[in-house]
């Protein structure tokens, strides 16, 4: 099998890096730091004018990340510095005081637009689509996000993010903008970004330094908003099942056994919220659902198209059906049944079957309520740190620490 590389050469003030893998030229950690530190020497360089970015290989420019590293990833630590691979290397792009040129030959995936997006000048073959597949392995492209909605905006992000198995065109990236230029065939990509690397090497570099300032205004917090991004704060219990289009906010815990199915529609779990165990979230085709931040979904729940309010509790084993809205701060008394198209407002308490609001829900009791659920905000943390796999003791160990050690009981919660 052919070795993976990074190389970089240098000729009439043109600075070209090249990337290899035999894995369709996805990135592993080491070819991403690479990466970097070429990125950053051709901008410390002097006698470099512009650099070219492209990778080896005919029909692939790059299926983004290592597959592999994203499977072993079993901890905060390691999710967080697989994340920082793309983002290192967007931010080297970003602020490389030369221009870079991107040659994109054939399909590029996942990353692969970041990096992309990232380029100056974009120029690519007709065989060049482009795929952001991060949904199909249960993330979403949240670090490179930035780089592609600049060049794509809002809608066409969007489009791509959610429609996670369609490869777009080439002639679509050309339209939104990723591509600057679209050629029939590889040889007619090389010479034209050969050509258009020299015409620029004849130009004031000082001026073109200030012309890439301007262009990236407006990014200058990217390297702690990539950092921020990269540090994967919610947990997905590995028995828990997450299918489709759904997107999970910052500081989420998703229990054992809960089920959440994007597949007919979109759910959004916004920051903070919590899905326990046995849970299910579902709706009918084409409806979009959304779990306002820190709502808190107890054991056994279903939620099928319902929306949920801000800071809102939903009882154990409870049923809020389709297109029912339970306001922000409500709470739903374990075992309710909402029925389809209910609407209550904000901070009402609801029992029942069919449920009814019984009365206002007091400052005390929704005290309690946000108490509780940062146990589960803090619990995503906890989990990545602490939870794994281990045998069965087979006795009590002789100084096993009580319980009441780790956690508050129930009443002090509610007098904290």
């Amino acid at each position: 099998m052919p070795t993976p590389y990074v190389k970089q050469h240098t000729h009439n003030g043109i600075s070209t890096i090249e990337f290899y893998h035999p894995e369709h030229n996805s990135l592993p950690g080491d070819l991403l730091a690479s990466l970097v530190e070429s990125i950053n020497h051709a901008g410390e360089n002097d006698e470099v004018k512009v650099v070219i970015v492209k990778s080896g290989g005919d029909r692939t420019f790059c299926a983004g990340a290592s597959f592999q590293e994203l499977i072993n990833i079993n901890d905060a630590a390691t999710g967080k510095v697989f994340f920082s691979g793309f983002a290192n290397v967007i931010n080297a792009m970003r602020k490389c005081p030369k221009f870079i040129i991107g040659r994109i030959q054939g399909k590029t995936v996942g990353g692969g637009v970041g990096l992309a997006s990232a380029t100056d000048f974009c120029m690519a073959t007709k065989y060049a689509s482009i795929k952001l597949s991060e949904l199909n392995v249960g993330i979403g492209p949240f670090v490179v996000g930035p780089a592609v909605q600049r060049k794509l905006g809002l809608s066409g992000m969007s489009q791509i993010a959610i429609d996670a198995n369609t490869f777009y065109s080439a002639d679509w990236a050309l339209q939104k903008g990723l591509y600057n230029q679209v050629f029939d065939t590889t040889e007619d990509l090389d010479e034209a970004v050969q050509k258009f690397a020299e015409n620029l090497c004849n130009y004031n570099p000082e001026a073109m330094t200030e012309m890439k300032k301007t262009f990236w205004a407006g990014t200058e917090d990217w390297d702690t908003l990539l950092a921020e991004r990269a540090n994967e704060s919610s947990f997905v219990h590995s028995l828990a099942a997450v299918t489709g289009n759904v997107i999970i906010g910052k500081n989420c815990y998703i229990g054992p056994g809960a089920a959440i199915r994007g597949d007919w529609g979109e759910i959004i779990l916004e920051d903070g919220v919590n899905v326990q165990e046995n849970c299910t979230i579902h709706m009918f085709p084409g409806k979009s659902i959304v779990l306002k931040e820190s709502a808190h979904v107890g054991h056994g729940a279903v939620i099928h198209g319902a929306n949920l309010g801000r800071n809102c509790l939903i009882g154990m084993n409870s049923v809020i059906m389709d297109d029912a809205v339970i306001g922000d701060e409500c709470i739903v008394g374990a075992m309710s049944f909402v029925k389809a198209e209910t609407i209550f407002e904000a901070r009402q308490l609801i029992v029942g079957n069919p449920a009814k609001a019984i009365k206002e829900v007091s400052d005390e009791m929704i005290s309690w309520k946000t108490a509780g659920t940062r146990l589960y905000q803090q619990l995503p943390k906890d989990c990545f740190e602490t939870l794994k796999e281990v045998e069965p003791l087979r006795e009590i160990p002789k100084h096993r620490p009580k319980q009441e050690d780790f956690y508050k009981t129930l009443q002090e919660i509610k007098r904290s």
